[in-house]
């Protein structure tokens, strides 16, 4: 048995030295992202200081596809108990994003969450909203109008035949 540990803890550590790296998406598993329910609309010039706790732990392992975020860390792991928080820069739809969470080593057999991470991005640049190619157009606008702030600050965009969906709301180009 001390064996088995020894040689677990060594295959961890030697696939970390390996990878020294991990990805957590939304979208490369299909995950289901973060769902914004507000009872007003969303103001991208608000969220100064906006924290958003997704996938509170303790989560349903037979249902990973409903978290907001899937993980590969040393192989398809799970995380949640994600709290997010979007800081203000100068620009419009640019934000600074602390964000931590807990991980499960799932792909070892592991159903604890007992590994914490934290994350500091700067200057990210809202990249827009991937629109289901199933929708229509003049649908997605009506929503998006009920739902943003400055709806008039972003327009949704066309994209070419080799993408999975048909629009993308992005933010307008400011002009000097």
């Amino acid at each position: 048995m001390r064996l088995m540990t020894f040689r677990k803890k060594n295959a961890e550590r030697s696939l970390w030295i390996n990878y020294d790296h991990c990805i957590i998406s939304s979208t490369y598993w299909h995950n289901k992202g973060i769902k914004i329910e507000n009872d007003s609309k969303l103001d991208f010039a608000d969220l100064n200081q906006k924290t958003f706790e997704v996938d509170p732990i303790p989560v349903d392992f037979d249902h990973e596809e409903e978290l907001a975020f899937g993980i590969s860390m040393l192989g398809n792991d799970t995380v949640a108990q994600h709290e997010i928080t979007f800081l203000d820069s100068e620009e419009f739809g640019v934000f600074d994003i602390k964000w931590k969470g807990k991980i499960a080593n799932t792909y070892l057999g592991e159903t604890e969450f007992n590994y914490d991470f934290y994350v500091y991005m700067k200057n990210i640049k809202f990249n827009g909203i991937k629109i289901d190619s199933s929708l229509e157009k003049d649908k997605v606008i009506e929503f998006f109008k009920t739902k943003l702030v400055h709806f008039d600050d972003f327009e949704l965009i066309e994209t070419d035949d080799l993408e999975l969906e048909d629009y993308i709301l992005k933010i307008r180009k400011q002009e000097d």
